[in-house]
């Protein structure tokens, strides 16, 4: 899923940095042609750091999974932390009738 989320994302930037950057293809008027070759490197970029992320992340997980021993499975699950006692709603006397003033500031 994760590989198809940082594929999707730079399929998303190429689709809209390539017609900027390659020439011949018909740009936005306006566009100067440094500013569509870093949308273009920026995508490129993009693309790398996700490929990075995903690689270090698959790691660290691998590293993790096996630094547990299988015969405590539940060690590395933290104990449940108690839920403090529930205190009792301050009793408020019932409104009286009458007027209420409110001010504001302009």
């Amino acid at each position: 899923m994760r590989l198809l989320t940082v594929a999707g994302v730079t399929i998303l930037l190429l689709m809209g940095a390539v017609p900027l950057a390659v020439p011949g293809v018909p740009r936005l008027p306006g566009i100067p042609a440094p500013v569509a070759a870093g949308a273009l490197a920026l995508a490129g970029v993009a693309f790398l750091a996700g490929i990075v992320f995903l690689v270090r992340g698959a790691h660290l997980r691998r590293r993790a999974e096996a630094s547990e021993s299988p015969a405590e499975p539940m060690a590395s699950v933290p104990a449940p932390i108690p839920a403090p006692p529930v205190a009792a709603a301050p009793v408020t006397p019932a409104p009286r009738p009458g007027f209420v003033a409110v001010r504001t500031r302009l």
